[in-house]
């Protein structure tokens, strides 16, 4: 199994509506926790995730704010911050 980043995954489920407790790494493979109730077709979509998830995909579709540490440790005046946060933002005016 890939890496892979078990918040990322256990979001994923969670927006799916599913009934998730807790998502852990056991050996190569993930262990699901259900909340009491879950019905066998929320089981099975849950296990379905999981088996499609694509941690790569998942990375690649999260935004970057575009800053670097360095740029936001150099700026030193409140104009340099608001350059910033008019970048961040992508604000125009």
């Amino acid at each position: 199994m890939t890496k892979i980043v078990l918040a990322d995954l256990h979001e994923k489920l969670a927006l799916a509506g599913l009934p998730i407790l807790s998502v852990r790494r056991m050996a190569d493979d993930v262990d699901l926790v259900f909340f009491d109730g879950a019905t066998d077709e929320q089981i099975k979509a849950a296990n379905q995730i999981v088996a499609d998830y694509d941690q790569a995909a998942v990375e690649s579709s999260k935004e970057s704010d575009g800053l670097t540490l360095d740029e936001i440790n150099s700026a030193k005046t409140v104009a340099d911050l608001k350059a910033l946060m008019i970048r961040q933002y992508n604000l125009k005016g």
